[in-house]
């Protein structure tokens, strides 16, 4: 009989903590790939919205009805509100500002289609930012939405320091507030791409998000049965 592992044993310790690392990490990039989809989903229903001039076509109350259809077809979809439908319209052109992303991409954002984005905004803004902007939680992009007041700079600042100091939505809203923008002289750098730290705030949001399980499909019971 083989016996027992000193757990006082330094290599296995060190193995132990950095299989729980390894973990977090994988759930922080699964979080992101939900997040990335559930916002290009935004984007592009943002985009229909503007681009198909849908109130001009249907009248004033299409979003409403929208919102009521959508709800009927996916009764267990979260995020179909009227306000949330709006928010999506508000996600569009915030960021079109920035970047001309052509509809026959399909919502797909990938390094060969860089080609089909064109940056408007002053500087060299990268591919990587844009995608950059599908990371952070749609939480936070809200607040964003309501802070900024359309200043597609200032929106893209904060989703740069949200993403490399792992903020929380409370903690984006306090340096926001505090006018870090203007402070800093309002400037844009070039986007690390890194995963959020495993132990920030930022990767906590993102793996516990509600609204990111029930994009995914996961529900309550099914949570329970696993």
């Amino acid at each position: 009989m083989s016996s027992s592992i000193n757990i006082l044993d330094k290599e296995y310790v060190q193995w132990v903590k950095s299989l729980v690392e390894r973990y977090r990490r994988s759930q922080i990039k699964a979080a992101i790939k939900v997040n990335t989809e559930q916002l290009r989903f935004n984007w592009l229903l943002g985009h229909d919205i503007v681009e198909m001039n849908v109130e001009q076509r249907w009248g004033e109350g299409v979003i409403e009805r929208l919102s009521r259809d959508l709800k009927e077809e996916m009764p267990l979809v979260e995020g179909l509100s009227v306000t949330n439908l709006r928010y999506c319209r508000r996600f569009y052109l915030l960021y079109s500002n920035a970047f001309d992303i052509h509809p026959q991409l399909g919502g797909e954002i990938k390094k060969e289609d860089a080609s089909e984005i064109r940056p408007q905004l002053e500087g060299d803004l990268s591919l990587q930012q844009l995608e950059d902007v599908f990371k952070v939680p749609w939480g936070h992009h809200k607040l964003i939405l309501d802070k900024v007041k359309g200043d597609t700079g200032k929106a893209l600042f904060f989703i740069e320091q949200t993403l490399e100091n792992g903020w929380s939505r409370a903690i984006l809203l306090n340096w926001i507030d505090s006018g870090l923008y203007e402070r800093s002289g309002k400037a844009l750098t070039n986007f690390k791409d890194t995963l959020p730290q495993t132990s920030s705030d930022l990767a906590q949001e993102l793996t516990k998000d509600p609204y990111n399980f029930a994009f995914a499909g996961v529900t309550k019971n099914t949570m329970k049965h696993n």
